[in-house]
């Protein structure tokens, strides 16, 4: 049975609002394993979601982007009729 890994020490608050943020977390991290503060699986773990993370902000805006072209085309069939 493998025991949970926990930090010694929780890793400080990093908001991920924003596409840069999760750059910025990845950054961190790689940062944190090559000065060995840091365990790999923690980083890959971190590494995990900031991909998912990275992938939701792209969809969110793909969506946003959608539901432009939509708005435009509405009102251009619109105001043919």
């Amino acid at each position: 049975k493998t025991k949970a890994l926990t930090l010694k020490e929780p890793l400080p608050e990093l908001a991920l609002t924003t596409p840069d943020n999760a750059v910025l977390l990845i950054a961190d991290t790689i940062s944190r394993v090559r000065a060995g503060s840091l365990d790999i699986r923690t980083a890959n773990c971190l590494g995990f979601l900031s991909d998912k993370l990275l992938k939701a902000f792209e969809i969110s805006k793909l969506n946003d982007r959608v539901e432009i072209i939509e708005r435009v085309i509405l009102e251009r069939k619109t105001k043919r009729y």
